[in-house]
Order: C-alpha cells, then structure tokens, then sequence
C-alpha cells in the first residue's frame, strides 16, 4: 500500500518543478529529481524557407504561382490531361484540380482553354523556364 501512496503523489506532482519520483522497482530505491524546464532558454529561430513564386508578369500585377502549380501549368501548357499531370507528379487528379482551380481563380479565367490563352499572353513562360521538363 506504500507504493501506491507514493505513486499517487507523483503523480498528483508530476507538473511540480520540485517534484522527486521514486521508482520502486528500482535496485537501491534511488530517487531521480525532474528536470523543470527553463523558461528563459529561448528557442532557436526557425526561418520558413521562402519558396520560389512564378509572376505572370505586368499583365498580372500581384499574381505569382507557387512552384506546384507553376509545374501544373506547364504541363497543361504541353497539352498533358489531369490524369497524366497527376501520374507524373505522383499526386492525385483531385490535388491537380485543386491548384488548376487557384490558378483560374488568380488569373480570373472560367475555364482551361481561357487560362491557357492568359497565361500564353503572359510572361509566365519567362520565369517558368527553370522548371523540370517531364521526361
């Protein structure tokens, strides 16, 4: 019955800074003392890496394509469907909609064919010359 009542109370104290844990099944009964954190340690900055964006150019100030996207449209710009974009990116079709979507939403466009020709008329083909070309 003495375990448990010292059980009991490490855990009752377990957020104490104080707080010592017996370990009973331990040779020799040895009490560990817990750590408390230190609240003045400051954790070390973590800079989001910036990805690249894609402009479209002056015809389109303010819109820029993320890296995925960017790929999507290129390969829709080669003629490739949905279903081989998302074959070859290894994502599914529904993903490939997705960022087909934000791009028409960007561009203001109401279907594919409307975005291809906005895109075509923009410099997009200009920053996107970096992209990997499917193989």
């Amino acid at each position: 019955m003495k375990d448990w009542d010292l059980i009991v109370k490490e855990v009752l104290n377990k957020g104490s800074p104080d707080a010592t844990y017996n370990y009973v099944n331990r040779p020799e009964n040895k009490s560990v003392q817990s750590q408390p954190k230190d609240k003045n340690k400051k954790s070390k900055d973590k800079k989001k890496p910036t990805s690249k964006r894609y402009p479209l150019g002056a015809k389109f100030p303010n819109v820029a394509l993320t890296p995925r996207e960017a790929e999507c449209m290129v390969r829709a710009l080669q003629g490739q469907t949905m279903t081989k974009i998302a074959a070859s990116l290894s994502l599914s079709t529904r993903t490939i909609e997705y960022y087909m979507r934000k791009i028409r939403q960007k561009t203001c466009s109401c279907n594919k064919s409307e975005l291809i020709e906005k895109i075509l008329q923009s410099d997009f083909m200009k920053y996107a010359e970096g992209l990997k070309r499917p193989g």
